[in-house]
């Protein structure tokens, strides 16, 4: 029997969710969840050792609600064949933002008055932008595997109708969508080997849910999710969380991928 550890933010419902309507196809597989709102999560730390528990500013009050939805207030890495952390932010707005700026030599799909960017010049502002979000991600040396980091759900296609500043990247980079799928399949690759000297894997959400705008397909959408009020188009909204459809396929790139498990 394998055992994997899914741990993380409120990402991990996705995942869980599926799991559910899985298992009965893995009887060889064992997939515990861990899941923390995401205010709490940001103040929990993956130690040396493999615990992931609270810091000292984590309230009683935060713990016990921690227990409510986990039956416990921290787990324990070091128990498990397999981790994944899900809901890891990895920023592909980085991508977004320069596909905005200029294209990839040779690709040119926005006519006269764009830079062309060099190989050279991509490949080194986003090993330095990989860089800057692998450093948070510190080596467990207790473990005898390398756990892996699952990015978070890039945002729905749905964020384009929101004015929120939040999605101008990704409003951004919507004319040079050709661009954007070049820059945003080199940001993994250097996110992959950031993680890599760092003791870790890294896995992108799969490719096969996005949409041609690089964002996530609607239909992955939570239910609830994605609305936008003609009363407060600024507003940010949810276009983040996804359903079971999406940790579905997520769970399978885990497995295949990151576990090179076959399906």
């Amino acid at each position: 029997m394998m055992r994997i550890l899914a741990f993380g933010n409120s990402h991990v419902g996705a995942w869980r969710e599926a799991w559910e309507g899985l298992y009965a196809e893995f009887p060889d597989i064992e997939m515990d969840f861990f899941s923390l709102p995401e205010k709490i999560h940001a103040r929990y730390r993956l130690r040396a050792t493999g615990l992931f528990a609270p810091r000292r500013n984590v309230t009683p009050a935060e713990r016990e609600r921690v227990a409510g939805i986990n039956g416990r207030v921290e787990c324990d890495l070091s128990a498990y064949d397999h981790a994944v952390w899900i809901g890891v932010a990895w920023h592909p707005e980085r991508a977004a933002e320069l596909a905005a700026l200029g294209d990839p030599y040779p690709v040119g799909d926005a006519g006269a008055g764009r830079p062309a960017y060099g190989a050279g010049f991509v490949t080194a502002a986003l090993a330095q932008a990989a860089e800057g979000v692998a450093e948070a991600w510190v080596a467990v040396p207790a473990l005898r595997y390398r756990p892996i980091v699952f990015g978070r759900p890039v945002y729905a296609e749905t964020c384009l109708a929101s004015g929120h500043r939040l999605y101008a990247p990704w409003r951004g980079a919507q004319a040079h969508t050709a661009a954007l799928q070049v820059f945003l399949d080199s940001y993994r690759a250097e996110l992959v080997r950031a993680a890599a000297a760092r003791g870790f894997g890294f896995l992108a959400p799969p490719a096969d849910l996005s949409a041609p705008t690089g964002l996530t397909r609607p239909a992955c959408l939570a239910a609830g999710g994605g609305a936008v009020d003609p009363a407060a188009p600024d507003a940010r909204g949810d276009h983040s969380h996804m359903n079971a459809l999406y940790g579905r396929r997520c769970i399978a790139h885990l497995l295949a991928e990151g576990l090179g498990l076959p399906l």
